[in-house]
């Protein structure tokens, strides 16, 4: 699903979305 999109922009958002606290 990210690797359609994108996934490196979509990765870096994802991981910030999943866990803001965590980055």
């Amino acid at each position: 699903m990210t690797s359609l999109f994108s996934p490196l922009p979509f990765h870096h958002t994802a991981h910030i979305t999943i866990s803001p606290r965590a980055s």
